[in-house]
């Protein structure tokens, strides 16, 4: 070949290999950022866009086209706002083709605006990188904030480490693996730091406060309660309090009802997730009081109990119903990863049992654990938010609905696929916890509440290997993708209280729901039930109880259904499925039938 036609040739195949190269780097979708309530969200674009500019800058990436993900997105009624948890970002990149998806978020502590941002590897579901910039003053500081965060998260990423530089071409690159000590947080540690010494002001006359507590002086949880109680004393002498306790739900909320019809409601009284809906007792909005201080809780739990803007009480416990415990030794052993959804979940079972071993391990011998830890979140994510008190109160929903009618399918097909052990229906509680503990079964579905007893027992390997999820996707969802099904209760205080008593009450409050009295809680009692993150206390925290908490502060709250309704028929039900006895159509119609004859919440 001459000289001519070499010159000819070659800028067409360097224009070819660059092509290809291109192709060969790693695709990058970058989610729209969720913004915080009160927070303009037209600036949702513009921030997004300029995150997006810094990451297609690195030159470490193939970044995707806004306006095609959300249609994508839209194509697949795949809904992403407010927390998301980072199965469901992953889960949005495998829509999209992509290997790693960027999500963030805005927020605005006090005077200052923070962006944070963190970019999923969508194979393994693994953080690879994580930052977040801080400013004061007015919006327009977002855009530089987004820029920052864009520019240290392509920087600070394992992939852009191998980017090209300017002028040099690119090449492909191996996928990355996060840090075994990633720690995704709210808040930064200095942000809590510094709201957590926000001082309130101390009456200087002595007052006594009046609390009417719904709890069990038999509970495992009541040293903690004394032990928080005792030290709210030595910190404010000037302050006594006289408790009224009451140990059963419904005897406690006929209790207030009749305090709140009589004008005599004490001074603080617990609220929380129960059998009445719509019923509201006078309650003052602790917003204003706040300060800011809102953003140290579960952000899924402070969302669940908020009234639009107001907030008339404060979480002092999240105790969650579901969580997918998952054997990472025996997933890799295997060759499987975590499931997306419920098609790839199913897959499994083959394999899973052909090596001897459960696929998910559950027990329903007690009758209400298919139900709390499976079902319950099962129905929220088929149905919408708000589905089941819908169903409830018979206002444009109903048992019957095909949404419900599929979330009990999903259990059918679980159970035909011999996803649960044989004798599920025989099993006691604690067995699939043991099976699990013995490497016998890959997943375990349960309370978030077990990893007390599975951080007791597991080694370091297998804490440092297991994974703590939610249920995978449904074959289509109208609620929150990667929910889970809790418990929230907390607080509030009489909305006429004012001067010295109103001080003095807000006072007992922070003490109890905020950080003091999380922080005693739990270490008293152990890691379940906080609604404050415990990451952020002093001391070590077991690596499971670090999962279990990296969960609860993404995944939205489903409401539980025994704990909404008391209906034997749903836990009979579930047995006569599991069984091969009913279908899911038959069984819907059954609990309608009940709900509509016995629920008070049909009556109102």
């Amino acid at each position: 070949m001459n000289k001519v036609a070499r010159r000819a040739i070659l800028p067409v195949f360097v224009c070819m290999l660059q092509a290809s190269l291109a192709f060969a780097l790693p695709k990058v979708a970058v989610l729209d950022l969720s913004v915080q309530k009160g927070i303009d969200p037209s600036v949702i674009a513009p921030v997004t866009e300029s995150v997006m500019e810094e990451v297609v800058g690195s030159r470490a990436y193939v970044v995707l086209d806004r306006a095609y993900i959300e249609q994508v997105l839209k194509e697949k009624e795949f809904q992403l706002s407010g927390m998301v948890s980072d199965t469901q970002v992953a889960q949005a990149g495998q829509y999209l083709g992509a290997d790693y998806v960027v999500a963030g978020k805005i927020q605005l502590v006090g005077d200052t605006y923070l962006v944070v941002a963190k970019m999923i590897e969508v194979r393994t579901g693994v953080i690879v990188a994580q930052t977040s910039e801080q400013g004061e003053g007015k919006l327009a500081v977002l855009l530089g904030l987004g820029h920052a965060v864009g520019k240290k998260l392509a920087v600070g990423s394992p992939i852009s480490l191998l980017a090209p530089s300017p002028g040099t071409a690119a090449a492909s690159v191996p996928a990355a693996r996060a840090p075994a000590d990633v720690r995704v947080q709210h808040l930064s540690d200095a942000e809590y730091a510094a709201l957590a010494a926000l001082e309130d002001p101390v009456p200087r006359a002595k007052v006594r406060l009046s609390i009417y507590a719904l709890r069990d002086s038999a509970s495992v949880s009541d040293d903690g309660w004394k032990a928080t109680i005792e030290a709210f004393k030595k910190r404010y002498p000037s302050i006594s309090v006289s408790i009224e306790e009451t140990k059963d739900s419904g005897a406690y909320y006929q209790r207030l009802a009749e305090l709140a019809r009589t004008g005599k409601m004490p001074d603080l009284f617990m609220l929380g997730v129960d059998r009445r809906i719509g019923e509201a007792f006078p309650a003052k909005d602790v917003r204003p009081l706040l300060r800011g201080r809102e953003a140290m809780f579960l952000q899924p739990a402070m969302e669940r109990i908020a009234t639009g803007d107001s907030l008339t009480w404060l979480p002092e416990s999240v105790i969650a119903s579901h969580a997918v415990f998952a054997n990472g030794e025996l997933l890799a052993r295997l060759g499987l990863v975590m499931p997306a959804t419920i098609d790839e979940l199913l897959a499994q079972s083959e394999r899973i049992r052909a090596a001897g071993l459960t696929p998910v391990a559950m027990a329903d011998k007690d009758g209400w654990e298919m139900q709390s830890c499976l079902l319950s979140v099962l129905a929220e994510r088929a149905g919408g938010s708000g589905w089941l008190l819908r169903a409830l109160g018979g206002k444009g929903a109903s048992f019957k609905d095909p949404s419900f009618v599929m979330a009990l399918d999903s259990i059918r097909r679980l159970s035909e696929s011999r996803m649960f052990p044989d004798a599920i229906n025989e099993l006691e509680y604690s067995a699939p916890i043991e099976s699990f503990k013995r490497s016998e079964a890959v997943y375990l579905i349960n309370g978030l509440w077990c990893t007390d007893d599975l951080a007791a027992s597991l080694s370091p390997d297998r804490k440092e290997s297991t994974i703590i999820a939610t249920f995978p996707a449904l074959t289509k969802e109208l609620g929150s993708p990667g929910s889970t099904s809790a418990i929230v209760r907390g607080y509030a205080m009489n909305k006429d209280l004012s001067g010295d008593k109103a001080a003095a009450a807000w006072l007992w409050l922070w003490f109890y729901s905020g950080p003091e009295g999380q922080r005693i809680r739990f270490e008293r009692t152990g890691g379940n039930g906080c609604a404050i993150d415990p990451r952020y206390f002093e001391g070590a925290l077991d690596p499971l109880w670090a999962k279990a908490y990296e969960l609860l502060s993404v995944a939205p709250l489903a409401d539980i259904i025994d704990f909404r309704m008391e209906s034997p028929v749903v836990n009979a039900a579930l047995k006569d499925l599991l069984a091969g006895r009913k279908r899911p159509d038959a069984i819907a119609q059954e609990i309608e039938a009940w709900v509509a004859r016995n629920d008070p919440n049909r009556k109102r």
